[in-house]
């Protein structure tokens, strides 16, 4: 292998942030996921750049805004002015592969892969035709249920009730894309290369339809409805009210009983069973890493593109009202044993947008040029100290130190593209202009950052802390 750590990006869709067994929620089991983070970082402020799914994905693959990509809505042409960062990582020798639902612009993701399955379809080519053909073999394509309960017809797309799947766990596309990534990680050890994998899972988006022996996880009458499940929604919004209200009819059931409280809690009953069908595939690849002796060689990042309402305000889907915070909050959990803290938990804003950045910080790779985003705390590292240096004379991108390694670099912060400040391990007062800001003297080893331009500076070594908010 290189030098350069393998990296995991492992994205589902739609899964709320309170949705979690280490966040505290009561009913939900997610033992690998809250293996993790125990392991690893948490962040739980993360939001989403996007509440829409192909506009989301591009923001996080790529690094941009929506305001800058364009995308708002779901698909589109190919923005090939766009690097993403699978693109990037591939440039520096990374095998690279997208498994699962990409839903991204055509042939934007596709292009840049040395494997690449989009089992949902989403994607030009349609669903995968590996996927496809192992679903025949088996005489079950017609039962494959992830956007649509079949025996209903039409009725049954993207439907919001629940009941479990009649395919197996490896059947499933969260089982079958488990086992593709592992498939890939295999092959780059064959050939002796990192690689970069983003396996990205469906679920718990609609239908919210488990497999078996997930759904059989929770018992549907000892369900804890969220707190906000029964209320007035007095002062909230009108479109949101009476979406709310829209929901209470009962209509959108198909199961008896066909009221409202039964089919919500149906819906509930399927949403955690697919996030507990998540949580087994994330464990399956997790486990293939600990075993093949890559774990400490790997990166893992663990997210979603967007939320779920999972029944809160009485409503069963995202939209309309979907600025809600069950709605722009993500989970977001980062392990990598012996390259980052363990069991920290960020509580600072964290941005989706900020991957591709942090990836790289990490992995030891220049900075993808086009990205706007910015490093997370999740470069903090327990026992070594690592320095990143934006813009410094001699690298046009953030380069990863240890402490040690180097003694002064240069720092261009962003809240200015003119100023420059030196950093020198040897010195003890650090003196900071930063354009804007005021000038400040620091006597090291105090520990303080820019509020402006969000660098954090300690002894003889600096991190950037998550994006703060403009009111800071």
């Amino acid at each position: 292998m290189t030098g350069h750590p393998n990296v995991l990006f492992i994205v589902s869709d739609q899964h709320n942030a309170k949705v979690l067994g280490h966040v505290g929620h009561p009913d939900v089991r997610t033992p690998n996921l809250d293996r993790m983070a125990a392991e690893g970082v948490r962040c739980d402020c993360a939001i989403t750049q996007n509440p829409i799914c192909t506009p989301s994905r591009v923001s996080f693959l790529s690094g941009q805004y929506c305001h800058n990509h364009g995308y708002y809505g779901l698909n589109g042409p190919n923005p090939g002015w766009l690097p993403n960062v699978l693109g990037h990582f591939r440039g520096a020798g990374y095998l690279t592969a997208a498994l699962g639902k990409i839903h991204c612009p055509a042939y934007w993701v596709e292009d840049v892969c040395d494997i690449f399955h989009d089992t949902c379809g989403t994607s030009i080519g349609g669903r995968s035709a590996a996927y496809t053909a192992f679903l025949r073999e088996r005489g079950k394509e017609h039962l494959e249920d992830h956007g649509s309960l079949p025996e209903f017809g039409e009725r049954g797309r993207q439907s919001m009730e629940g009941r479990p799947s009649p395919l197996t766990f490896d059947e499933a596309q969260e089982g079958w894309v488990a086992n593709q990534a592992i498939a890939v990680m295999q092959r780059a050890i064959e050939e002796d290369r990192p690689f970069f994998v983003h396996a990205s899972f469906p679920r718990p988006h609609q239908c919210t339809s488990p497999c078996q022996e997930f759904w059989d996880l929770y018992d549907e009458s000892a369900l804890t409805l969220p707190p906000n499940a029964d209320y007035e929604m007095v002062g909230k919004a009108p479109h949101l009210r009476r979406t709310a209200e829209r929901w209470r009819q009962g209509d959108w059931t198909l199961f008896e009983p066909r009221t409202f409280e039964a089919g919500r809690l149906r819906k509930l009953h399927g949403y955690l069973g697919a996030i507990s069908q998540v949580d087994a595939a994330v464990g399956r690849i997790l486990d293939f890493l600990r075993h093949a002796g890559l774990a400490e060689d790997t990166i893992v990042v663990y997210t979603s593109d967007h939320g779920d309402y999972a029944a809160e305000h009485g409503i069963m889907e995202k939209a309309p009202g979907i600025c809600s915070d069950a709605i722009t909050r993500v989970p977001q959990i980062w392990w990598a044993p012996g390259r980052i803290r363990v069991g920290h938990v960020v509580t600072e804003i964290v941005e989706s947008v900020d991957l591709p950045a942090t990836l790289c910080a990490l992995a030891g790779l220049p900075a993808l040029e086009t990205s706007v985003g910015s490093p997370s705390p999740t470069c903090c590292v327990a026992n070594r100290a690592l320095c990143i240096a934006w813009g410094s004379p001699s690298s046009p991108g953030p380069r990863v130190y240890e402490r040690g390694r180097i003694d002064t670099f240069t720092i261009r912060p962003r809240c200015s593209p003119i100023p420059t400040q030196t950093v020198s391990e040897s010195s003890t007062i650090l003196r900071m202009t930063h354009g804007r800001c005021t000038t400040s003297t620091l006597t090291l080893p105090t520990r303080t950052w820019c509020r402006r331009c969000t660098w954090s500076f300690s002894t003889g070594w600096l991190r950037p802390p998550a994006p703060r908010p403009s009111w800071v």
